[in-house]
């Protein structure tokens, strides 16, 4: 991702960047017929102060 960058915040362990994406890339192995098929990507994010990681799909 390209994105402009809003503004930064020092965390106590880690350091949080505030921005917008401008440009987004990916290999066509993740496209559908042109487009960004999420089921491909499977993305994941973790989740705070749980801790716990989340997924698309089942």
């Amino acid at each position: 991702m390209a994105c402009t960058l809003f503004e930064t915040v020092k965390l106590p362990f880690n350091t949080l960047y505030i921005g917008e994406p401008k440009e987004v890339f990916t290999e066509e192995k993740y496209l559908t017929d042109g487009k960004l098929d999420i089921k491909k990507v499977n993305p994941f994010t973790l989740s705070m102060p749980d801790n716990n990681y989340w997924s698309v799909g089942d």
